[in-house]
């Protein structure tokens, strides 16, 4: 192979692989544990209270890298959603369920 083509496949399989990187697509995913539904879709993250038990649900979640951990509380009632977007990507979360009254939330194992 000449020079002037090798300089040419390998610009173009170096523009393939940019690509690739800048056109991925966020993964999505759901996670039932405690009561609740975790839904991930990139930077969004919902959270449905699937559990018809009067307890709230909340989760943990991680994102920037699984740098940041932050969290999602939904006291709407059975069958209701809440949502949040973050500005990077979430990595994992887990569902916890309220305790009632003073005791404190009981929750299940994270989900990678």
């Amino acid at each position: 192979m000449n020079k002037t083509l090798r300089r040419i496949v390998t610009g173009i399989a170096a523009v393939m692989v940019l690509g690739g990187t800048l056109t991925a697509q966020a993964q999505a995913w759901t996670w039932t544990s405690m009561g609740g539904t975790v839904t991930v879709s990139g930077k969004t993250i919902s959270l449905r209270d699937s559990g018809n038990d009067g307890h709230f649900v909340t989760t943990e979640y991680r994102h920037n890298g699984g740098a940041s951990t932050s969290g999602l509380a939904n006291k709407l009632g059975y069958g209701k959603t809440t949502s949040a977007t973050m500005s990077t990507n979430i990595t994992n979360a887990k569902v916890c369920k309220s305790g009632g009254g003073v005791l404190p939330v009981d929750c299940g194992r994270w989900y990678y």
